[in-house]
């Protein structure tokens, strides 16, 4: 049982016990209980209380669920760039990696780091940096579907699993989105590497999400070197393992 299912039937039985020492309160005062012929008399008077203590309870419930829920959006969410963060990308990328195997479509996996972000904190001041995170917050919030979540994996790292992407359509994709980050003048670089699920019959979330991560980060490192040379937004793709 999960546990907002032992919540809710904790509360249930919470909810229960109110409304049964409502009714034996009413056996208690209303002589009408102990008649069976009177009882009609007293469904009212029993209904009113019983609703009376269910939106008492409801009420109590809904606020504890939405005090959860807050908990819960707050543990998974970076506070700066309002992305999720390094929990909430594990719970999203290994639900996206489920769905693509269920779904038989590919789902690349992208890192990104943002290039020598010290020296334009040092050489720019922190305002510059702060624009740089922020900046690439919003470019790869505006370029993901609706079914996909950008995560912020560390100080100047993130993280964004696309679904039904193969390798060719996140070259296409990328070359809308450097030239966003080129416009901003950030210099950006990204390692993507593809999970294709014809290639894996049995999906292991744990050793596919590994083995992906790996791929993609070995990529980015390759996109950070020709950077020092080529200068600019590179991405690099993982060839097929």
């Amino acid at each position: 049982m999960s546990e907002s299912e032992a919540f809710d039937s904790n509360a249930y039985r919470r909810l229960r016990g109110t409304v049964n020492g409502c009714l034996a309160g009413l056996r208690a005062t209303h002589p009408a209980f102990q008649n069976p012929g009177d009882l009609r008399r007293a469904l009212p008077a029993a209904r009113l209380a019983a609703y009376t203590a269910a939106s008492v309870m409801a009420d109590k419930l809904d606020t504890a669920q939405t005090r959860t829920r807050s908990a819960q959006t707050i543990s998974r969410t970076d506070p700066f760039t309002k992305l999720d963060n390094r929990h909430g990308y594990d719970e999203t990328v290994r639900a996206g990696l489920e769905r693509a195997h269920k779904l038989g479509k590919p789902a690349t996996l992208l890192m990104f780091d943002l290039n020598n972000i010290d020296v334009v904190n040092v050489e720019q001041g922190r305002v510059e940096g702060d624009r740089w995170i922020l900046e690439t917050a919003a470019i790869l919030v505006n370029n993901a579907a609706d079914t996909e979540r950008p995560a912020r994996w560390g100080g100047d790292e993130y993280c964004l699993l696309r679904m039904d992407a193969d390798e060719s359509n996140t070259e296409a994709w990328w070359t809308g989105v450097s030239a966003e980050f080129v416009d901003l003048q950030i210099h950006i670089s990204a390692g993507a590497a593809t999970y294709h699920p014809n290639r894996e019959p049995q999906l292991d979330v744990e050793a596919t999400l590994s083995a992906l991560s790996d791929r993609a980060d070995a990529a980015l490192y390759d996109a950070k070197d020709a950077s020092k040379q080529l200068g600019g937004c590179l991405l690099r793709i993982a060839s097929q393992s």
